[in-house]
């Protein structure tokens, strides 16, 4: 079996399902700035949204939305779908907060826009987190919480614990308010363990401070953008919990967001992160 594809056996150990995609237009209600090129956005929908849109999110926690900038831009719309964005949450009344860091032009404009702007959305894409029978263990750090804490914003509260590595670009004040969203919608807060070191050497100094479930959790998903340090943990999770089913989130550059282009394969599992991840299985050992 290739990792990171579908086949009988993985969607049997994976129990998700890809929903309808919808499209719908939102306005910027709130823009909470964090820093110089990043920011919270609180979106609002305006037109075209259903209910059944955040169930199908909610069955899927980790996948994303197109979002398109109202005007058009090259950047931003070069396939008509936009940039993917991972919501922290969403309710059924269609409000629905994401995290923007300023990269490129759409990017950019996003994080810079202010009250009133209009936004095209169409989702939700991908597949996302199983759902959580139990418990789940997370690993992530600080770039972009947004996919774990889907997982914990869902209206089941799954008892999932968060451990956070914060290797060098360290983003408090996201975390702060990721928590104090959670604290506030009684939701488990996350367990920060700070790392301020990067490298494989701190790793093992890391778990041993961590608190760690005395069972196999349902799953362990990992959404780290080192690449060493999420293998490292991937083979950790594969030694103390070789029952439990290993995830882990990808996300490069997407161009369509369906599976079409071809622009987000893996080279190592020919996997297209936008269709069949970009929550994929880890069967690297």
């Amino acid at each position: 079996m290739q990792c990171g594809l579908s086949s009988v056996n993985h969607e049997a150990e994976m129990p998700r399902k890809r929903g309808k995609l919808y499209s719908w237009t939102s306005v910027v209600a709130h823009n909470t700035t964090l820093g110089p090129d990043e920011a919270l956005i609180t979106l609002k929908a305006d037109a075209g949204w259903l209910p059944e849109i955040a169930r199908q999110f909610y069955g899927a926690p980790g996948a994303f939305a197109m979002l398109t900038m109202v005007p058009h831009d090259l950047d931003g719309a070069k396939f008509g779908l936009g940039r993917p964005y991972t919501p922290f949450a969403i309710e059924t009344d269609g409000t629905m907060l994401i995290y923007a860091h300023a990269v490129g032009t759409h990017s950019r404009r996003l994080v810079a826009s202010p009250a009133g702007t209009r936004v095209t959305l169409t989702g939700p894409m991908g597949l996302g987190w199983p759902n959580v029978q139990h418990s789940a263990l997370f690993f992530a750090d600080a770039y972009n919480p947004a996919p774990v804490f889907s997982a914990l914003t869902h209206p089941d509260k799954p008892s999932a614990r968060v451990f956070v590595l914060s290797p060098d670009a360290v983003q408090p004040a996201l975390w702060s308010w990721a928590a104090a969203y959670l604290a506030a919608n009684q939701t488990q807060t996350p367990i920060t363990l700070p790392l301020t070191d990067k490298t494989l050497l701190a790793l093992e100094p890391f778990l041993d401070k961590a608190v760690l479930p005395p069972e196999s959790p349902d799953w362990i998903g990992v959404c780290v953008q080192d690449a060493a340090m999420s293998s490292a943990l991937l083979a950790w999770a594969a030694e103390r919990y070789p029952d439990a089913l290993r995830l882990r989130y990808a996300k490069p550059t997407m161009a369509c967001g369906t599976g079409s282009c071809y622009g987000c394969v893996e080279v190592t599992t020919g996997a297209r992160v936008c269709w069949e991840g970009p929550v994929l299985r880890d069967c690297s050992l």
